[in-house]
């Protein structure tokens, strides 16, 4: 099989954020997998009020602000990607704000067959995602996942862990991405490829330079997690 034919049956509807299969059936994105293991950010709002009273706003401003904040990120974060998968697919650079950051990614030698923006699924746990760069070698498969967000926490900033069957783990960047590529890795393996992890790569906003992390040895936890969601599902 060549890698791209895991992806060829895969629909996204961006709008919604939703993966169908060849049969019409959704799939469940890597990233809401996950999401449905942590605890929601300020689910009862107790944190926007209490900063809004420290800036002197609503809560429902400092709503606002956030929200605004976010759109802006993801913006920025979906710019960065684009270029990325341009400059993979071109070997061109574009001229934009983020030229500098590119230039930099430009840099990281990748081995074998280059894959950008693949999608992948899981007919056995019924998930779907996109990775951001797959490299093949051989029949060996290795995955890497470019991060935009402010900071790379290597622990929960709130204490927060993880629901089980992985609430031995902190909510954290490091394990959070090292899940998500793991996961994917499992994907690839459901299709008869070996899997290699690849690494992290997180672009610092404040020296525009990317970093690089290796993933965390999380098996048994990716393992746990897959047979209570695939439980979950069929009950």
């Amino acid at each position: 099989m060549n890698l791209l034919d895991i992806s060829q049956n895969i629909k996204f509807d961006e709008a919604s954020h939703t993966y169908t299969d060849e049969n019409k059936k959704i799939l469940t994105s890597v990233t809401q997998c996950l999401g449905s293991y942590k605890t929601p950010f300020d689910e009862t709002g107790v944190i926007a009020l209490m900063c809004g009273r420290r800036k002197g706003i609503t809560k429902e401003a400092m709503q606002a602000e956030w929200k605004e904040t976010n759109r802006i990120s993801c913006e920025y974060g979906h710019n960065i990607h684009s270029q990325i998968e341009y400059f993979l697919k071109t070997g061109n650079i574009q001229d934009t704000p983020e030229k500098d950051i590119i230039e930099d990614f430009s840099k990281i030698k990748f081995n074998g067959e280059i894959f950008s923006e693949l999608r992948l699924k899981s007919s056995k746990f019924s998930l779907a995602g996109t990775c951001d760069i797959a490299t093949l070698v051989g029949n060996t498969v290795s995955i890497h996942d470019a991060k935009s967000n402010k900071r790379f926490d290597f622990k929960s900033k709130y204490n927060k862990k993880f629901f089980y069957p992985i609430n031995n783990l902190d909510d954290s960047h490091i394990n959070a991405y090292s899940l998500q590529i793991l996961i994917y890795g499992e994907m690839v393996k459901e299709h008869g490829f070996d899997f290699k992890p690849g690494q992290i790569l997180w672009i610092n906003p404040e020296t525009r330079k990317i970093e690089k992390f290796d993933v965390l040895d999380l098996t048994k936890e990716v393992s746990r997690l897959l047979n209570h969601f695939s439980a979950i599902q069929n009950f």
